[in-house]
């Protein structure tokens, strides 16, 4: 009875570990340090960021809701630590979220729908890929999820 027990808390407690490691990779809460490139405003609430990371050119969206705290913006020259999530990822279930499948969809597809607009990848440039801050409001950095 022990020996059972046993088994299945370290079964219990290694699918834990794996589950929040595959999230980790593919990118459900990734911080990275970016360098921020351009600020492009879409519209009041919607803002297109190119950042960089090592080599890599990144698009990332923010949606500008309700600031109710002060905050530090983020401006074009700094370096900032941003939470990010692809916004191809749509689904959880097992395999969904493969690079190897969000490389199809982005082959299929001209861009995503965020907050009722238009954000088309630029694959001409490298970017097959478009990410949501998830620690922006706008150009306010939290140190918080959203």
């Amino acid at each position: 009875m022990n020996f059972l027990f046993t088994v299945l808390l370290i079964s219990s407690i290694t699918s834990c570990c794996s589950s929040q490691i595959n999230k980790k990779v593919q990118g459900v809460d990734n911080t990275h340090t970016f360098l921020i490139k351009k600020i492009e405003p879409r519209n009041d609430t919607i803002f297109l960021i190119y950042a960089t990371e090592n080599d890599s050119l990144f698009k990332i969206v923010s949606y500008k809701g309700r600031i109710t705290a002060l905050c530090n913006n983020i401006q074009v020259g700094g370096s900032y630590n941003i939470k990010i999530k692809s916004l191809l990822e749509i689904d959880d279930s097992p395999g969904y979220n493969s690079p190897q499948n969000i490389a199809f969809m982005s082959q299929q597809l001209e861009g995503v729908v965020f907050h009722g607009n238009n954000i088309l990848f630029e694959k001409e440039a490298g970017i097959s890929n478009i990410y949501q801050a998830l620690n922006l409001n706008g150009l306010c950095l939290s140190n918080e999820s959203h």
